[in-house]
This record gives C-alpha cells, sequence and structure tokens, in this order.
C-alpha cells in the first residue's frame, strides 16, 4: 500500500500532518524550520484560491497480467461523478480538455514499467483520460518486458517491436539514445515543450517524473549527532563503521563514487572510469555481496541490519519510512533521474500518444502521482497541488533541487557500453 493509501484510510485531509516518526529526519538542519513554517502557515491561513486537497482514498496493488484493458468508449458516468480523484469537485473534462469522446474506437498501446508506479499511472492518469475520451489504454508490458529484462532492452524492445508500442516510458538515457538513432517520432511543439525539468532538448521527449538516488541509512546505526552527510562520509569507513550496499551496475554507482572521492558536482562529467574504480577499490570490502540489483533491496537491508548505509532510490526509502523501517536518507548530492515520455516512430497512434503526454503533464495529475507515489512533479506549478507537510520526500521540492546532482543521459547514451565494460571488468576482479 502507498504512503497515501495508508493515510486516506485515517481520513486525513487538509492540512493536516500525519507523519510517522522519522519522516523528517531527512531534512536538512537549516531547512527543518522552514518547513515548520510553511506548514503553520499553511493550516493557520489556508488561501482561499487554493483548491482543497484530499488523499486519494485508493491504494495501490500489485501488477497482474501482461496485457490491461483500461477504458473503451465513453462511460455512462455523470460529469460530477467523474472527478479527479484528490481534487474534490474537479471533473475529469476541466484537465484533459478538448472534445469529450475525440479517440472513441481508438486504442493506445502504452508501455511502462509494471509494479506500483504503473499501477498509479494507470489509476490516476490512463483512466480518466479513457474515460474523458473514449479511447481504449492496453497496457503491454508483458510483450517487451519479463521480470529479468533490464530496463535499456525493455524500452528497446518497445520501440522496435511488430507492432511497437504507441507510447513508452523510458529511462533518460534509453531516450537519449534513441532520439539519436532515428527511433522516434517528432512531437508536436506543444507537447515537446511540456516539463520545466529533466528536459532532454529536442523534439522526442517530454518529461514524465523524477526521482533520485540517495545516501540512505538505518537511523540506529549511528549517534543521532554525527549521521553521514555526504558520499565522502559514506566512503568513511573510519568514522561510520558498517556494513554498505550499492546498485551492481555503473549508472548511478560510478557517480557517487566520484563524488565521494571529491569531484566537485559542476565537473562531475564526463565521467573518470578510472578514479571512480579506484573509489570503489576502497570500498568494495565494506560491502561485501551487499550489491543490488531491485530497488527493493537496499530499503529492506537496512531495515533488517544487514546494511547500514546504501544507495537507494529516494522513494523506497520514504515507503520503508511508512512501513515502520528505521530508515533514513540525505539529499545532498543525491543523483537526479528523470524519466521520459517517447512515441516510437512506428506508433499508429501519434495524436492520442501525444494527447495523453499533455494529460500526464498538467500540474494535477503530476502533483496526484506525487502524492500517491513520492516521484517528484517535473511541472513547478504543480507543487501547489501537495500538502507542505508532503515536500520533504519530493526531489523536485524547493529545497532540495539545489542539492541534487543532475544525471546526463547524454554522455550516458554515448558511453554507456564502454562504462558497463568497464565496471564489469573491475567487478569480476574486485567484487566477486
Amino acid at each position: 500500500m502507498s504512503p497515501s493509501g495508508k493515510l486516506a484510510r485515517r481520513g486525513v485531509s487538509g492540512p493536516v500532518d500525519p507523519r510517522p516518526p522519522g519522516l523528517l529526519a531527512s531534512v536538512e538542519p537549516e531547512d527543518e524550520v522552514r518547513w515548520h513554517e510553511v506548514f503553520a502557515m499553511s493550516a493557520a491561513h489556508p488561501d482561499p484560491g487554493a483548491p482543497t486537497l484530499r488523499l486519494s482514498r485508493r491504494s495501490l496493488v500489485t501488477a497482474a497480467g501482461a496485457l490491461v484493458v483500461l477504458g473503451s468508449g465513453c462511460t455512462d458516468r455523470s460529469a460530477s461523478e467523474e472527478v479527479l480523484p484528490d481534487f474534490l469537485g474537479t471533473p475529469a473534462a476541466a484537465v484533459v480538455g478538448g472534445e469529450p469522446g475525440r479517440w472513441a474506437g481508438r486504442t493506445l498501446r502504452v508501455s511502462a514499467f509494471g509494479g506500483q508506479v504503473e499501477d498509479a499511472l494507470r489509476s490516476l492518469v490512463w483512466e480518466p483520460f479513457a474515460g474523458h475520451t473514449g479511447c481504449t489504454i492496453e497496457s503491454v508490458l508483458g510483450s517487451f518486458w519479463t521480470s529479468a529484462t533490464p530496463i535499456p532492452a525493455g524500452v528497446s524492445a518497445a520501440l522496435a517491436g511488430a507492432p511497437a508500442a504507441d507510447l513508452v516510458l523510458a529511462d533518460p538515457i534509453s531516450a537519449a539514445a534513441a532520439s539519436t538513432n532515428g527511433e522516434l517520432a517528432t512531437l508536436p511543439s506543444d507537447v515537446a515543450s511540456l516539463g520545466q525539468i529533466g528536459r532532454l532538448g529536442g523534439s522526442f521527449a517530454v518529461p514524465a517524473f523524477a526521482y533520485a538516488l540517495v545516501n540512505a541509512r538505518r537511523r540506529d546505526a549511528f549517534p543521532e549527532a554525527m549521521t553521514p552527510a555526504s558520499w565522502a562520509d559514506w566512503w568513511d569507513g573510519r568514522r561510520f563503521p558498517g556494513g554498505r550496499s550499492l546498485g551492481r551496475g555503473p549508472t548511478g554507482t560510478l557517480e557517487v563514487a566520484l563524488l565521494a572521492d571529491g569531484v566537485p558536482a559542476a565537473e562531475l562529467y564526463p565521467l573518470a572510469l578510472p578514479r571512480a574504480l579506484a573509489a570503489l577499490d576502497r570500498i568494495v570490502s565494506a560491502i561485501g555481496k551487499r550489491w543490488w540489483t531491485r530497488g527493493l533491496e537496499p530499503v529492506g537491508w537496512l531495515g533488517n541490519g544487514h546494511a547500514d548505509l546504501a544507495s537507494a532510490w529516494h522513494h523506497r526509502v520514504v515507503a520503508g519510512q511508512w512501513d515502520g523501517l528505521a530508515v533514513d536518507l540525505t539529499w545532498r548530492d543525491a543523483l537526479l533521474v528523470v524519466d521520459q515520455w517517447v512515441v516510437p516512430a512506428a506508433t499508429q497512434e501519434p495524436e492520442v500518444a501525444a494527447d495523453l503526454i499533455k494529460f500526464a503533464s498538467t500540474p494535477e495529475r503530476q502533483a496526484a502521482l506525487a502524492r500517491e507515489t513520492r516521484l517528484g512533479p517535473v511541472v513547478s506549478d504543480a507543487l501547489r497541488w501537495i500538502e507542505p507537510w508532503l515536500l520533504p520526500t519530493i526531489p523536485t521540492a524547493p529545497p532540495h533541487g539545489e542539492r541534487l546532482v543532475p544525471l546526463d543521459p547524454a554522455w550516458w547514451a554515448s558511453n554507456r557500453a564502454t562504462a558497463q565494460a568497464e565496471f564489469d571488468r573491475w567487478f569480476n576482479s574486485a567484487a566477486m
């Protein structure tokens, strides 16, 4: 169950602050007062012009099945019933816009990553869009992916399939590579210009949402007054002893190794591969066999004491906190990653795909996804729809942005094969 699903069961709405213990422990000390001031102001002086907020009453379920039909034809619900789930009284038509039923009889085949993120996209984006426009949306995850498929391989298959998907959620490196290989359709200018964070440039991709690879830790592993505040601290086994865990792959792992070795964030790219691998040499004994390959693993290992420090995706850490795990994170020099919406050149439904991207990029939909999953909005106006007490868990909310280090998709698209080969060579000799 998602954090917002748990809160909804308690009937939480408005500016009520039902955070579990430790949720704000990750906020930098100088910002703690700021966040409490923002929360207090919103509670005492609500903006009469702002929309009333209520947490979603849905909870996420595990994705099942390879093909899911999300909607077909026009629904028989009235406009007053077809409301946005988190923004009371706002009809879906007011956000989707355009002529109702305009895509009736059309089918859009969408490839995403499955799991909780796809569940949230389905309920918060795809279903409202299908209900208003009359189209049918099919999730074609199973056509291109298995549980063992690496994300780049799955994205490539979705782009080049026969038939290809009509709309693909892609990691930014795969999106950047596909845009240079002629695999993507050119998007209309009013669509290609959407999103303020994580834009790749050109007319081939639109930012979908953001997440961050953070410095995570067990809260009880170190004294409260002395916790690792940087990747350099994370690497310092003398001051901060304990088991470590890093991702079993070059992306992200090479970046944090260089940051730990003193490379300034502004000078991180191009990645100095020999220097990064030398930095990993210094920490490999503390990692042992704790190389994670799935996003759930590092947070689980922190929670059960198998590791004391780990690199981890921020939303997994926040979910662990809501599940009662004594885990925390530091935002400083976290690696910001922004997934992208792309349309394959072979799409059968370019107009419907572009229209769905526009809907997914509205502030209301961006905020709904953030509140359900803690993934960061890439549209700045979305933050006004999110309760102040949730903002510290969102990577694109201030003041986190100035502390994060953006992944460079263009560098990775040009150097992924070389970096992977060098990392694998090092791993097989040093980490096995």
